[in-house]
């Protein structure tokens, strides 16, 4: 992977005692039940969020305490063994957009460009007296309104048909489940919803579903 942060050209002077003062101190077995995925690992979360008229992209990457380390060196512009305020400030953005070349939204086939609409960068503690990161990256795409594919406005349109007997058998003995458990309830739309659901996932649904409501309602779809 390209390195969020690129090392400043000028020379620094960096004792090799104390890196590997550090690996010893982590890869001490007492300490290693802290850091349950290994004090070397990055990991790497994107969430894409569908709106009506844009697409967001929630990048979030965590770094334990090694890489970390290096990082904060990257960090480190005045070379005083310290990040300040000042320079994860400047190193948030400087991180999320060096980020963005990695990235790739493609909308109707056509490649987009990504706007960045937040950059965050944090330190929280971790084994050895060390830190890990977390740079949580926002992107947006400004898309206006899509046009559904054609293939909704079928299946919308479409009056519907149950299942026959031998497809409903089945797959009722495969998912131990009666689809006709609900047999006299009315034509509805029902959203299941368990402890992994966020709330917040929910309340981005509803205004969809409020949407297609009224699109059927006016004869649109």
């Amino acid at each position: 992977m390209t390195p969020l942060i690129r090392r400043p050209r000028h020379p620094r002077r960096r004792p090799l005692a104390v890196p590997l003062g550090i690996l010893g101190v982590l890869l001490v077995p007492a300490l290693a039940a802290a850091h349950p995925l290994g004090n070397f690992t990055i990991n790497h979360y994107t969430g894409i969020r569908v709106e009506p008229d844009r697409i967001l992209l929630d990048v979030v990457i965590d770094q334990a305490e090694i890489p970390t380390f290096q990082a904060r060196l990257d960090f480190d512009t005045d070379g005083d063994g310290e990040v300040s305020d000042e320079e994860t400030d400047a190193g948030r953005l400087t991180a999320c957009n060096g980020l963005e070349p990695s990235l790739a939204l493609k909308v109707g086939g056509v490649a987009s460009d990504l706007t960045l609409t937040e950059a965050g960068l944090t330190f929280p503690a971790g084994v050895g007296g060390l830190s890990t990161m977390r740079m949580v990256c926002g992107f947006q795409v400004d898309t206006g309104p899509i046009a559904a594919p054609h293939t909704v406005h079928e299946v919308l349109a479409s009056p519907g048909q149950p299942l026959d007997p031998a497809t409903r058998g089945f797959m009722e003995l495969r998912f131990g489940y009666d689809f006709n458990g609900y047999r006299d309830a009315p034509p509805s739309l029902r959203i299941w919803c368990g402890g992994s659901v966020e709330q917040e996932d929910i309340k981005r649904l509803l205004p969809w579903i409020e949407w297609a409501y009224e699109e059927l309602k006016a004869g649109r779809l």
